[in-house]
């Protein structure tokens, strides 16, 4: 699962940027999208981009919790459940960023 994770990242990480002339961050230009104009495509990517990040966060925190699960430390690996809030959040963005994109 570690590896999936990895290689999710380097997908979201290495794939060329959108806007060849446009220096900014992913979560920039998929927030710069606006309503009522059809298909703004490359923050459609850049939304993709962040729900893939998100989803490599999941499988890190899911690795993480299976391994503490085997150390045996329940404590924290209940305490990395409740922080699976945070990527779970950052998908909700990239849902919203990519519905506001496409339409």
């Amino acid at each position: 699962m570690l590896l999936l994770s990895v290689l999710v990242f380097c997908a979201v990480f290495f794939a060329p940027h959108v806007k060849y002339h446009d220096p900014r961050t992913f979560f920039a230009v998929a927030n710069s999208s606006r309503w009522l104009v059809l298909g703004e495509w490359a923050s459609a990517l850049c939304s993709f981009r962040i729900l893939l990040l998100s989803l490599g966060a999941v499988l890190v925190w899911a690795s993480i919790e299976e391994i503490l699960i085997s150390s045996k430390r329940i404590n924290l690996a209940i305490w990395f459940t409740v922080l699976l809030f945070v990527p779970v959040m950052i998908f909700i963005a990239g849902l919203y960023f990519l519905f506001k994109a496409v339409l």
